[in-house]
């Protein structure tokens, strides 16, 4: 792999070679930036086929701090973000083919832990609800998370396969505390969630 950058050590072109030696004239990757009084952001990524992906920073506030707003290909907008405060995402729409990630409650569902439509994170900001939809709004992939008090992740509850749901259980490490088994030693129950194969909720 051989790469350039430009002054500000972004870099700018990245050479990859399939079959011997990498050189300038190996196929690349394309990186170009914004001017410098714009930031010097990333704008559009092109790839040796041609294909290129831009990166807007649309308006006001995203543009301000450089916060990215969509990414769009020639075909139209592939994925755009909406955000809590300045940099926490609670949306990201994919417009071409429906859908995308939210944070946000859903129809009549009630509040969430901190007291407002954010049901996907908690009041300390931590994701507990992730939730995938297809473009008719129907959940294709959704999972909750639990945490102990030090925000270490004790669980992962999958609710469209249960069985595939994580969490520590004392047939693993019946010594241990949660924070132990999760966190430091990476060690986990893999099926059914239920309270008596759990160390720890959040």
């Amino acid at each position: 792999m051989l790469r350039e950058f430009n002054g500000f050590g972004q870099i700018t072109k990245e050479y990859q070679a399939i079959d011997g030696a990498v050189s300038i004239y190996s196929p690349y990757v394309e990186y170009q930036y914004a001017a410098t009084a714009a930031g010097s952001r990333l704008a559009t990524i092109i790839y040796p086929s041609g294909y290129s992906l831009d990166y807007n920073y649309d308006g006001g506030t995203g543009s301000d701090i450089s916060r990215l707003t969509s990414i769009p290909d020639a075909s139209g907008t592939l994925e755009s973000y909406n955000y809590l405060g300045t940099a926490i995402v609670v949306t990201r729409n994919r417009p071409v083919i429906g859908g995308g990630l939210t944070y946000i409650k859903q129809g009549l569902e009630s509040t969430g832990d901190a007291g407002d439509q954010y049901t996907g994170l908690d009041r300390f900001g931590r994701v507990v609800d992730q939730r995938w939809l297809n473009g008719s709004g129907t959940a294709t992939d959704r999972l909750k998370y639990g945490y102990d008090q030090q925000s270490n992740r004790t669980y992962k509850e999958n609710l469209r396969n249960a069985t595939q749901s994580e969490g520590c259980g004392p047939t693993i490490c019946p010594d241990y505390a949660a924070i132990l088994c999760v966190s430091r030693l990476g060690i986990s129950l893999v099926g059914t969630l239920t309270f008596s194969n759990l160390l720890s909720t959040r």
